[in-house]
């Protein structure tokens, strides 16, 4: 992994840096506060071919049963018969979930969701959300968990991801900050039927889903942009991804204006653009240009600036950071699975504060690839960024897909 400052030597980063002490005090230092990177593991999944027999419905806390809108549960499933009775209770529109306890020792809970064949992959997964409630509505900490899905062989290996990825968002631990800390254990799904599911991939996935929540759910006085940076390198050390960090000084050299307006209310010089880079192993090539820019915003908090925003407006502005928690996340799940092409990720770090240096209506600033801008309002930052972010991603030739998750919606250019 290589590391580079432009403003700053490098440095190890200890327990004196984390901001977590520095927000709770030392007194305070007994109280289990939440972690910059999650700790828990997702699900761990197996395939297994057929149905489970009814002598191993014991094993499993919650058995979950995906039908098309049109379809019956199979005769062959382990007691057909309280699936047909549940089913019976009427037709099954997309969406629907129902549950019964099944007959044995253990009292298995029984899920039964209907879905559109022609559902479109969100639709999917709300539709898989709800039986994964379902389930730990009633069953709080499950150990074992079947998934059976009933659909066409074309769909069969989306749905049994769907319901993975729903079963590993709902177990998973969000941080907080409680002097008591609930123990928690990820379960073990299995899924079974013949599919073409690739289980690395639908972990490496799940787990990246859940970087990328865990972040987002930080409060604004944890991850701040040190802690930021400080996370970054911890997770480049840890995938073998490059790290250039450009910082306050080395963006006003270059005329980032745009970017540096938002940051100049902040009352430490520490915010900054960080460039990571994935590259496979086997296309070391220095030069090569990358296939794919990701870019990110990471706006730890925004008040509106000078146009402040209304408390409602304000409250969750911590996550106003997603973006670049989701370009984080696809970065180290593409560093995961060995993916072959090279991706840059570019995360614009900063926040946009209220105080006596923030930026004002009717200012006039210069963007990184030259572009000047009136200021209208200091709450619309996120759009005339873009110029200082985009023209790294951009330099270098005219064959690159750039892909930019932001509210309301992601957006891909090629």
């Amino acid at each position: 992994m290589a590391l580079c400052y432009d403003d700053m030597q490098k440095r190890h980063f200890g327990a004196r840096d984390d901001p977590v002490l520095a927000l709770f005090g030392q007194a305070n230092a007994t109280v289990s506060n939440p972690p910059l990177l999650p700790r828990e593991r997702p699900p761990r999944l197996t395939a297994k071919p057929g149905i489970p027999a009814t002598s191993s419905l014991p094993r499993y806390d919650a058995v979950l049963l995906l039908l098309p809108t049109a379809g019956k549960p199979s005769r062959a499933l382990p007691q057909y018969g309280r699936w047909r009775q549940l089913h019976a209770r009427g037709s099954l529109s997309h969406g629907d979930v129902r549950a019964v306890t099944l007959d044995d020792s253990r009292q298995t809970l029984g899920v039964l969701g209907a879905c559109r064949p022609e559902a479109d992959r969100y639709e999917l997964l709300r539709v898989a959300g709800k039986l994964a409630q379902r389930v730990l509505a009633d069953r709080p900490h499950p150990r074992r968990i079947a998934i059976i899905v009933q659909c066409a062989p074309s769909l069969r290996a989306a749905w049994q991801e769907a319901l993975y990825a729903a079963i590993a968002a709902h177990t998973f631990a969000m941080p907080n900050a409680k002097s008591k800390q609930e123990a928690t254990r990820a379960p073990v799904v299995d899924v079974f039927g013949d599919s073409a599911l690739d289980l690395r991939r639908a972990q490496a996935v799940a787990e990246a889903n859940n970087l990328a929540r865990h972040l987002t759910a930080l409060p604004p006085n944890v991850l701040d942009a040190p802690a930021y940076r400080r996370l970054l390198v911890q997770l480049a050390r840890r995938h073998g991804l490059t790290l250039r960090w450009h910082g306050e000084a080395a963006l006003r050299r270059m005329g980032a204006g745009a970017f540096l307006a938002v940051s100049r209310a902040n009352p430490r010089r520490d915010a900054g653009i960080a460039h990571l880079s994935y590259t496979p192993r086997r296309s070391r090539a220095r030069g090569a240009r990358p296939d794919i820019a990701l870019v990110g915003k990471g706006i730890l908090f925004d008040t509106g600036g000078t146009n402040l925003k209304p408390h409602r407006s304000m409250l969750d502005m911590h996550t106003d950071m997603a973006g670049s928690a989701v370009v984080v996340a696809s970065l180290v799940a593409l560093a995961k699975l060995g993916a072959a092409v090279r991706v840059d990720a570019w995360l614009a770090i900063t926040e946009n504060n209220i105080g006596p240096d923030s930026y004002r209506p009717q200012e006039i600033v210069r963007a990184l690839n030259g572009t000047t801008i009136q200021v209208i309002h200091s709450d619309a930052e996120a759009g005339w960024r873009w110029p200082t972010r985009w023209r790294w991603p951009r330099a270098g030739g005219r064959r690159r897909s750039w892909i930019s998750p932001r509210s309301p919606a992601p957006a891909c250019t090629r």
